[in-house]
């Protein structure tokens, strides 16, 4: 699946969610073995079979597993951070909030929970903190690149343009070999020249 998160774009979010899914998709795949023994530990039976269900296409079986494991293991923060994960494809993001914030708050530490969270809140349009969410990956992961440019698209959607070009060009920094940051310092320029006509025609 694509990585990128084009600014401006309905489906960034949506994007986002699917590689972090992905990434914990894969821990419990995993850990399949010790799933599977339900006597043992059945909320980590229901979230397997949900994340099984959800990559079959079978979301609301899914929504409802996790819901299962939840009621179950209501301190699990993977749990609430997959079932925000099945809200968003489900644009439902008043509810993927919720069930983010509940997952960064039981785990300060889950950096994915902190992505997505960003990711929704850029979508709210609350800048400040999805800022301060993106931040906090770079905190955990400070070669973190896409956590880096979802800092500068805030900055380009409130027109800090100045901001948004530093952010940009820390990102190129990062890793010269990402095409994204250059992509991001082009589309800029556009934004900046659309503003500069806009100011223009208003006068």
């Amino acid at each position: 699946m694509s990585a990128v998160y084009r600014t401006k774009s309905p489906n960034f979010a949506f994007e986002g969610v699917r590689h972090f899914s992905f990434l914990a998709f894969s821990l419990i795949f995993a850990l399949t073995p010790g799933l599977l023994r339900a006597e043992e530990n059945p909320a980590q039976v229901y979230f397997y079979h949900a994340l099984k269900s959800k990559q079959e296409g079978r979301i609301l079986t899914a929504e409802r597993l996790l819901k299962k494991a939840i009621d179950l293991e209501p301190q699990n923060p993977d749990f609430h951070f997959e079932l925000g994960n099945l809200y968003i494809e489900r644009n439902n993001p008043v509810s993927a909030r919720i069930e983010l914030e509940q997952a960064v708050m039981i785990s300060p530490n889950h950096l994915a929970a902190h992505y997505n969270l960003g990711l929704v809140y850029r979508e709210f349009g609350f800048m400040g903190e999805a800022r301060d969410e993106f931040q906090k990956v770079l905190e955990l992961d400070p070669a973190n690149v896409k956590a880096q440019l979802q800092i500068g698209y805030t900055y380009q959607e409130e027109g800090f343009f100045d901001d948004a070009r530093l952010t940009f060009e820390r990102a190129r920094e990062m890793d010269f070999t990402d095409p994204e940051p250059i992509r991001a310092l082009e589309d800029l320029a556009g934004f900046e020249r659309q503003a500069r006509e806009r100011s223009a025609n208003a006068m």
